[in-house]
């Protein structure tokens, strides 16, 4: 049975991700937390992704297919119209989150009802697993508007956010 009433929607738009998918989709299954839902849309994908996806059993997996590619913002917005959750936890299919990522993120939200968006630090890696650069998360609101003026500030795979403000 599906998790109907998830606080968490894990979106996860896929197009030719079969790379590094499997282990994309396991960071969050092996999460602590635990009331979500993985919405993975595939894009139309012309590589194994869609046979990958379709061997997790996993109830907390919720899986659409769009009919014609639609590209990767058209499928988030549909993403985001039918998430089921409170919360949207944005994940790529070649991006891993640590496994407390949905506990403390959902844990800050619910503890500050006025903040709608939280990121966090994150690591770049190569393809062995080997890491490359961190980049540090900027805390404070006024730290994070003054750092967008020179870069994106928040990572889509590290990023949650209140549904009711899409």
């Amino acid at each position: 049975m599906k998790n109907s009433n998830p606080l968490v929607s894990v979106l996860m738009p896929v197009y030719n991700g079969e790379k590094y998918l499997f282990e994309a989709i396991q960071s969050i299954l092996n999460q602590t937390y635990q009331n979500f839902e993985i919405l993975i849309i595939d894009d139309c994908s012309t590589d194994n992704s869609v046979r990958i996806i379709q061997s997790i059993n996993d109830k907390r997996v919720r899986f659409l297919q769009n009919k014609e590619n639609l590209g990767q913002t058209k499928t988030l917005n549909k993403g985001i119209y039918i998430a089921k959750g409170k919360y949207i936890a944005r994940q790529d299919q070649d991006d891993l989150s640590e496994n407390l990522r949905l506990e403390l993120q959902v844990n800050y939200l619910e503890k500050y009802p006025d903040i709608k968006l939280v990121g966090s630090s994150i690591n770049f890696i190569d393809n062995r697993g080997n890491l490359i650069t961190k980049r540090k998360a900027v805390i404070g609101h006024n730290k994070i508007i003054n750092a967008f003026s020179i870069d994106n500030q928040i990572a889509h795979s590290s990023a949650m956010f209140c549904k009711s403000t899409a």
